[in-house]
């Protein structure tokens, strides 16, 4: 019986697109690392000697953290950025870095990224309350109440309505992204459409309110920017490069108005899906679409934003199943009884994903092709070494530990989600710092986000100095234009 189990985790898969073949079921997803310089950077040798660890692991693919194309655009502060230009030192920063992934024959994925209306005042790479840009002016947070309405007010700027100009300048950039991963031996791309990022918000009638051809009044209009992007990467690079798509279960709201939310479920349901929220049947159309255009090679399934950040808290999957699993379910039958096998996408199902017996259930149910298993990945970045050698007693049913600092920071702040889910992934960030030592899992939450903070690389310094340096230019010239207008007032 184990041994059926385990040939369901460690058959080979082919992606429909790109011919590529996976060697097993297992998939390290992204994970922010915080590990580059502050204000973002190219990857470093903290990374290459993270991803080394899940390269010895046995993964069948390993996908990065968050690569930003934007520099201004920056999630926590600490993101690898696409460099301007593909200079010498960049090209073998990132080739390093794909080698190391690729050693031990996993498939090296770089996940391309856009912080949209998410980047924060402090950490994005901008100028102080520097608008950040958008689908529409939407701030995260402006509908919330009390004191959760002035944290974000204060982490969070108003966006800037994107322009034409601006949406085919974030476009380039991916490309540019994509041929980065390309010529440096990465095996392919994901595109993250999911969490609220950029690309998310063009998904969601709660961010996106345009009224032109990218407008979210239909699910192909409100994928116009990833179709315009995946094209334009399949025009430019071989058609063995992977590309896949990362998005969210149940996160972008339903359709504009109720006549169109009617007309598309009508068009959906091939298949009865009684169980599912309209949010929930917005993702499958988006699913569909996606498939329809033969050019995916696999669609990840994740959920959640900053101001719901299911995709960083571990209790989401908490009622017997993986997180997602129903979309994940109902996207897999839905594409069944429309597709062929040899076009259909790949499906990845990511959070929750806590034990064993979950993988084999979900693998043998046909909810998902294969399986994206994050904070197990750091407690165990050898798990699929463990699950082949079927040594499950190194791997306790339940893996997320319990916080052993005081919890007074749920009863100061109980309503601000954001908080409580950050410090939580700031704990595994340490965890993930100290692969190679023994784990520190007698670190408390408060603990974790002190030492994730008073981290730095060696790159820093000279981030400073360039920081500093083009700004101090800017207040100098300011500080003379000031001093001859009262000289000549």
């Amino acid at each position: 019986m184990e041994e059926d189990k385990s040939a369901l985790v460690f058959r080979p898969l082919v992606f429909p697109v790109s011919g590529v073949r996976i060697e097993n079921a297992l998939v390290k997803p992204a994970l922010y690392e915080h590990l580059a310089a502050l204000w973002g950077g190219l990857p470093n040798d903290h990374h290459d000697r993270v991803y080394s660890q899940w390269s010895a692991g046995g993964w069948g693919m390993i996908l990065t953290g968050n690569v930003q194309v934007s520099p201004d655009h920056l999630s926590l502060g600490r993101d690898v950025i696409v460099p301007a230009h593909r200079d010498a030192v960049s090209m073998d920063r990132f080739r390093q870095w794909s080698s190391v992934m690729r050693k031990n024959n996993a498939l090296a994925i770089v996940q391309l990224s856009h912080g949209g209306r998410q980047a924060t005042n402090i950490t994005s790479g901008r100028l102080p309350f520097a608008r950040p840009l958008a689908p529409s002016p939407c701030r995260v947070g402006e509908n919330m109440h009390g004191l959760v309405y002035w944290f974000h007010l204060l982490l969070f700027q108003r966006p800037r309505a994107m322009t034409h100009r601006d949406i085919d300048v974030v476009v380039s950039r991916f490309v540019e992204g994509a041929v980065l991963a390309h010529e440096t031996g990465f095996n392919g791309l994901q595109l993250h459409c999911a969490h609220g990022y950029l690309l998310s918000e063009f998904l969601s009638s709660k961010t996106n309110k345009r009224d032109d051809e990218y407008s979210c009044t239909s699910p192909e209009s409100a994928l116009l920017i990833v179709k315009r992007i995946i094209d334009d990467i399949r025009a430019k690079l071989p058609r063995s490069f992977i590309v896949g798509v990362k998005l969210g279960a149940g996160v972008y709201g339903g359709l504009v108005d109720d006549g169109e939310l009617a007309a598309f479920q009508q068009r959906i349901r091939l298949i009865l899906f009684a169980d599912l929220a309209p949010v929930e049947e917005r993702s499958l159309a988006y699913i569909k679409i996606i498939s329809s255009w033969r050019t995916v090679d696999f669609i990840e399934i994740s959920g959640g934003d900053y101001e719901s950040p299911d995709f960083m808290a571990h209790t989401v999957g908490g009622r017997g199943g993986a997180s997602f699993q129903r979309v994940s379910r109902a996207a897999s039958r839905m594409l069944k009884a429309t597709m062929p096998e040899d076009v259909r996408p790949l499906f990845i199902l990511t959070g929750g994903i806590k034990t064993p017996a979950m993988i084999h259930d979900i693998l043998q149910s046909g909810d998902a092709d294969l399986c994206g298993i994050g904070r197990l990945s750091i407690l165990h970045p050898d798990l699929p070494l463990l699950l082949q050698k079927q040594n499950l007693a190194a791997l306790p049913d339940n893996s997320v530990p319990d916080f052993k600092a005081a919890q007074w920071w749920k009863q100061l702040l109980p309503r601000i989600k954001l908080v409580g889910a950050s410090m939580e992934v700031a704990w595994y960030t340490v965890q993930m710092r100290a692969f190679g030592q023994l784990p520190v899992k007698n670190i408390g939450p408060v603990e974790a986000v002190f030492w994730v903070s008073a981290w730095s690389c060696a790159d820093d310094f000279d981030k400073l100095w360039e920081w500093g340096r083009s700004r101090f230019l800017w207040l100098w010239a300011a500080g003379i234009v000031c001093c001859l207008y009262y000289v000549y007032l």
